[in-house]
């Protein structure tokens, strides 16, 4: 009896669904949560809601396709029998209780059958026939299968959007997929793919609410871009992928992020140099991949990463609280065949004076840099954390470092 009453206890039966919802592994998880449902209705209803809240495959969704059977008659006349009524109340039961769907594209083997497409397609069309919404608390959307149309997902409830290879299926309405999304004032996160369709990069990356902006095209990364984006009055992250020139080496460039705060950037040592002098602040996280090149008779790779160091800003790096750079490249993974002493690469590292955090994956020997390392930290006052991984342990094991 005792026990009868604490599961029937919905604060109780929350509470033990949620902690199940937070189990890592999503396999597991999922397993679980499944298993909880026959407990009681109460942990059914939780469990449910659980489930579906959050999707890493779209298999759940295609279950529901082979309940929707075709219609028989067309919806505008008015004549709809009570089996295909309770069909679509059950889809709409479980579709909107989905907030998040991420990487759908990793089992998009589920989408190469035309049928799974065709089937999905027929139920956008008659969801709109009906003035069903679908998806109304969709806020989370990771990368659909690129022979879908994402357009249904695109809802104007979507905070976080991950687009790639999307295309746009109807030609005569191309807009009506950002619509929603443009018109909304909820888009907060957009991470941009390699071929990203152009009316969904173009339309959506200068949305106003933007607050994070992450753009692994490096196609798209121009000095253009970069200037059109200073004017989101909200970003405060930036990730950026460079592989070109962002302006002629003589000119001088300035942007400006008022509220930027966190600034990760990958790219060519080169390329990283000409976004340094553009003297990007200010900032609190710097996160730098830098891609030595070969060894060259004028600039080797121990050169090439200083260069990149010596074109911080001191003003930008004052106000850095977090500090990564990861060095990639350099000949078997150790810069060699320098004259020049390493630890003046690491000088620049000395104006963090509020740095609390320092990552160094670099391919220079921590041997060979040790004394001057232990110079940078003492100047420092107030890091907290170190994180070292270079060849002076084997390219492999981590370091940390926190002072007492």
């Amino acid at each position: 009896m005792a026990a009868t009453l604490v599961l029937n206890d919905i604060e109780i039966v929350t509470r033990i669904v949620s902690c199940v919802a937070e189990l890592a592994g999503c396999e597991h998880r999922n397993k679980t949560l499944i298993a909880c449902t026959t407990v009681s209705k109460s942990f059914h209803k939780q469990a449910i809601e659980h489930i579906w809240y959050k999707l890493d495959t779209v298999q759940p969704i295609l279950q529901l396709l082979l309940a929707v059977p075709l219609s028989q008659q067309a919806v505008g006349d008015g004549v709809e029998n009570d089996e295909s009524s309770e069909t679509w109340s059950n889809v709409t039961k479980y579709t909107s209780l989905i907030h998040e769907m991420y990487s759908i594209d990793r089992r998009a083997a589920v989408w190469d059958s035309q049928a799974s497409v065709d089937a999905f397609n027929r139920l956008v069309l008659e969801a709109k026939q009906r003035s069903i919404r679908l998806f109304p608390n969709l806020r989370r959307l990771g990368q659909a299968p690129s022979n879908m149309n994402p357009a249904p997902l695109l809802q104007g409830s979507i905070t976080d959007l991950y687009i790639g290879q999307y295309y746009v299926t109807d030609p005569e309405h191309p807009h009506d997929a950002v619509r929603p999304l443009t018109q909304s004032s909820n888009l907060r996160f957009l991470w941009i793919g390699i071929n990203a369709p152009t009316l969904l990069r173009d339309s959506l990356i200068f949305v106003h609410t933007l607050e994070r902006l992450v753009v692994e095209d490096p196609d798209i990364c121009t000095l253009e871009l970069l200037q059109g984006i200073q004017v989101l009055p909200r970003l405060a992250s930036l990730s950026l992928v460079i592989n070109r020139m962002l302006a002629h080496p003589h000119q001088r460039v300035t942007l400006n992020f008022p509220l930027l705060r966190t600034l990760k950037v990958e790219g060519t040592w080169s390329k990283l140099i000409q976004l340094m002098r553009t003297g990007i602040r200010p900032l609190s996280n710097l996160r730098l991949d830098i891609h030595l090149q070969s060894k060259t008779v004028d600039v080797t790779p121990g050169s090439q990463l200083q260069m990149v160091l010596a074109h911080l800003d001191p003003g930008m790096l004052g106000g850095l609280e977090t500090l990564e750079l990861y060095v990639r490249g350099a000949e078997n993974g150790v810069v060699i065949g320098d004259n020049r002493n390493h630890h003046e690469i690491l000088n620049p590292i000395c104006h963090c004076s509020n740095l609390n955090r320092l990552t160094l994956a670099t391919p220079i020997s921590t041997d060979a840099i040790s004394d001057h390392l232990l110079t940078t930290i003492s100047s420092l006052p107030l890091l907290e954390y170190l994180d070292i991984c270079g060849p002076g342990s084997n390219g492999s094991s981590i370091e940390a470092f926190t002072p007492a």
